[in-house]
C-alpha cells in the first residue's frame, strides 16, 4: 500500500445513500436519518493514506477534498502493478521534496512531512519535523513510515545535542 501513495487507485466500496443538498440539512441539523439500500460503487480516487482502520482517498490531486473510507466497507483495490510501483521507487523522478510555504509551517501531506524529516538539520528544522511528525502521527497512528523516520531523526540529533546555535554534527 506504502508504495501506492499518491497514486490513482479504483476502489470498490460500500456505500449507503448519498448526503445531498436537499437532505443534509435535515441531516445535520435536525438529526435526521438517512435509510436507504447498500450497493456496491467502483470510483477512481487518489490514495492519500492508510491505517488499520481505513484508506484516505480524493477524487482529485488537490489535498483538502479527502474521503475515509473503513477497511469494512472497502470491497477491493486496484492499481498500478507491483512491479511498475517497485520500478518507479528506484527510478529517480523529477519530483523534488516540497519546499515548506513559510518557517516552521505544518507540512501539507505527507509527501512534504517526508521530506521534511529527511532534510531537516538545524535544531528548528528537527524539532519542527518531529512535531510535525507527532500531529501528523495522531492523525494517522498506523503511519509506520512517519514514525520510522522520526525515531531515525531523534537518534540522529538527540534532544540534548539540539541548542540552538549548534547545528549538529
Amino acid at each position: 500500500m506504502e508504495l501506492m501513495l499518491g497514486h490513482q487507485i479504483a476502489v470498490k466500496y460500500v456505500s449507503g445513500p448519498d448526503i445531498t443538498e436537499d437532505n443534509v440539512d435535515q441531516v445535520v441539523e435536525e438529526g435526521r436519518v438517512l435509510k436507504g439500500q447498500l450497493e456496491a460503487r467502483t470510483a477512481a480516487f487518489y490514495l492519500r493514506g492508510h491505517s488499520n482502520f481505513g484508506i484516505e482517498v480524493a477524487k482529485t490531486a488537490e489535498r483538502g477534498t479527502e474521503i475515509f473510507i473503513p477497511w469494512g466497507a472497502v470491497l477491493a483495490i486496484w492499481g498500478p502493478s507491483r512491479e511498475d510501483l517497485e520500478r518507479n521507487a528506484r527510478e529517480p523522478s523529477g519530483r523534488e521534496w516540497p519546499a515548506q510555504t513559510e518557517e516552521g509551517g505544518p507540512p501539507r501531506d505527507r509527501w512534504e512531512l517526508m521530506g521534511q524529516l529527511g532534510s531537516a538539520r538545524t535544531p528548528s528544522e528537527v524539532a519542527n519535523a518531529k512535531a510535525a511528525a507527532d500531529d501528523w502521527l495522531a492523525a494517522h497512528p498506523g503511519d509506520g513510515d512517519v514514525r520510522l523516520a522520526r525515531q531515525q531523526l531523534r537518534v540522529a540529533y538527540p534532544a540534548e545535542d539540539l541548542e540552538e546555535g549548534s547545528p549538529p554534527t
